[in-house]
């Protein structure tokens, strides 16, 4: 899930437990470049008409096409914000996911900052199983396809489409959402414009999620829903392995795969938890200065806003690798230091005995709240 364009390269590593349902590694370098992928779908090869499952007619269609999939039959959904083809089977998920896709795409554009929306539907393939995904992945990239078929759980997404698979009904969803973040910033944002922390940070806060009691067809979406994030940071502060922020805003999944004892899991919980910081942290001090930095990256002024904060040169060494303290001491503290023991302690808070039971309800632990009126019945 290191997105940085139209044109990226976001595939998802393989998880020693459940909790790395978004858990990814980029496979092509360590210095985060993008993967061109100029070719476009071959819908006449792979679409072929053929019957399928009716869905409910409450959901926002705008039409449902059976067809054919790399040889599978499925179906091709359209909804307003969405193009979803898919070859699963499961009811429970299939009802629920144009729903579930329109809600997450209402998320993007007003849960951090008011953004525009794309003015085209967003494309996802979700395959029943890894080997009809394997199958259109070749399908689909031709030559291309070897380091996407490396990925053993979820999917990848490049060149404006996310191509992924089920690994089950919770996680798909959480999985969907995340990767959908990535196609929606991918449409709107500058190829680039965000650094990967905070581009991986803001897709883990989009995965929260729970089913509403009074619909159990449609999704409550919270920042704070996310059990299997906090579960993985929880157990990083325990084993004293967390990254200071200065780290943690140089690193990248693929680096820490071959050069720390952090792993990809720790990384993804750690920029939920940075992500969290910056949104709700220090009784949302740092709120508006997020707001901010997502508005001109959705109009094209980050660059103009960091040279006159930190130079041509920083600026350009920042934007160009994605990674480091340029975006950070443009938009928050050019005080690293004194973050990072904020950060530091919002973690400590977060973790503390007794959070779980406000993570699980969807809502902060920080603050006293009524419990929101959900379930989870997805599995």
């Amino acid at each position: 899930m290191i997105a940085s364009g139209r044109q990226s390269f976001q595939p998802h590593h393989k998880p020693k437990h459940r909790c790395a349902l978004t858990c990814t590694i980029l496979l092509i370098s360590s210095s985060l470049s993008t993967v061109s992928c100029t070719s476009q779908p071959q819908h006449s090869n792979t679409l072929t008409q053929q019957a399928q499952h009716k869905l409910p007619s409450h959901e926002p269609l705008i039409d449902v096409q059976p067809v054919q999939l790399a040889g599978s039959p499925g179906q091709a959904i359209s909804t307003p914000s969405w193009i979803i083809r898919t070859t699963v089977t499961r009811k429970n998920l299939l009802d629920r996911l144009p729903l579930f896709l329109e809600a997450a795409h209402d998320n993007y554009s007003s849960s951090l900052a008011i953004l525009p929306k794309p003015d085209h539907p967003l494309e996802l393939y979700l395959l029943q199983t890894r080997s009809q995904w394997a199958l259109l992945t070749r399908l689909l990239l031709g030559d291309r396809a070897d380091r996407f078929l490396r990925i053993d759980r979820g999917g990848f997404t490049t060149a404006g489409r996310a191509v992924l698979f089920n690994i089950g009904a919770h996680d798909t969803f959480a999985l969907t959402a995340h990767e959908g973040w990535h196609l929606y910033s991918q449409s709107i944002l500058k190829p680039g414009t965000l650094p990967v922390w905070l581009e991986e940070g803001i897709a883990t806060l989009m995965e929260g999620f729970r089913w509403s009691a009074a619909n159990p067809m449609r999704a409550s979406f919270s920042p704070w829903a996310n059990p299997e994030r906090f579960d993985q940071l929880r157990d990083a502060y325990a084993r004293k392995n967390l990254l200071s922020l200065t780290q943690l805003l140089d690193a990248s999944p693929a680096t820490l795969i071959d050069t720390s004892s952090i792993s990809t899991l720790d990384y993804y919980a750690q920029v939920w938890a940075l992500t969290l910081f910056l949104s709700e942290g220090d009784s949302r001090a740092y709120r508006n200065d997020l707001e901010r930095l997502l508005t001109d990256a959705a109009a094209g002024s980050i660059n103009r806003q960091m040279v006159r904060a930190i130079g041509i040169q920083a600026s350009r060494k920042a934007l160009r690798s994605r990674k480091g303290p340029g975006i950070f001491h443009t938009y928050f503290s050019t005080d690293l230091n004194q973050m990072n023991a904020r950060y530091q302690h919002f973690i400590k808070q977060l973790v503390k005995t007794g959070s779980r039971d406000a993570i699980i309800q969807g809502r902060s632990p920080f603050y006293q709240s009524p419990r929101p009126a959900s379930t989870d019945t997805s599995d």
